[in-house]
């Protein structure tokens, strides 16, 4: 079974499923409606997601960026589809 597949598109791609495709998903046990795979979080509950991107290291040069991103999911035709994410918080450190 697939978790999650991914586009050929910023900022996800399907280079996502080869990092973290023999990555088990964690659930929370004091909140089974959330499940963490990687750098993403599935709130099943509320059917939404988020996930994290980022780059740069702190303290080398040009330091860190975070963006992260927000969307719902909702069944169509049998299938579990994520719809168009938005950028929620964001940050750059040194």
């Amino acid at each position: 079974m697939r978790l999650m597949e991914t586009r050929d598109e910023a900022p996800v791609c399907r280079a996502d499923l080869k990092t973290f495709g023999a990555v088990a998903a964690k659930v929370d046990p004091d909140d089974l409606g959330v499940a963490r795979w990687g750098p993403f979080t599935l709130n099943l509950a509320d059917m939404s997601y988020r996930f994290r991107v980022g780059g740069g290291k702190p303290g080398g040069p040009g330091g860190f960026w975070f963006m992260v991103y927000e969307g719902k999911f909702e069944q169509q035709g049998g299938k579990w589809v994520a719809l168009p994410f938005e950028m929620g918080e964001h940050g750059r450190g040194r």
